[in-house]
């Protein structure tokens, strides 16, 4: 896989129940994707973009099994990861993680 930078899981046919999705500045302070699994917290993947096409390209590579068996993604308010879940994961609820929002809610009193 292209945009990879190693791969993690050693099978298309297995995702952890759990996903949580986000991004972090690495190489040339450029953003990349990271997806964890949400219970033990380790690395499913990182990706060296962020992009909607590339996100669905690579989960797409996993069976139709492996995503109806994701149950949760965890995520920040990224308008387009939920898309990304909603065509990829037909089973999961979307958790938006606290870190964001008790982000929103300050800045919403901060606003007042």
């Amino acid at each position: 896989l292209g945009n990879c930078s190693h791969r993690f899981i050693d099978s298309y046919e297995y995702l952890p129940a759990h996903l949580a999705f986000d991004e972090f500045k690495g190489v040339d302070r450029q953003l990349h994707f990271i997806c964890l699994d949400g219970d033990n917290h380790q690395v499913v993947q990182i990706l060296r973009t962020r992009c909607k096409k590339t996100l669905l390209k690579y989960f797409g590579r996993f069976s139709p099994q492996a995503r109806a068996n994701v149950e949760t993604v965890t995520m920040d308010l990224n308008f387009y990861y939920q898309d990304i879940v909603r065509a990829c994961f037909p089973n999961a609820q979307i958790v938006i993680d606290r870190f964001h929002m008790i982000q929103m809610l300050t800045r919403s009193f901060n606003s007042l």
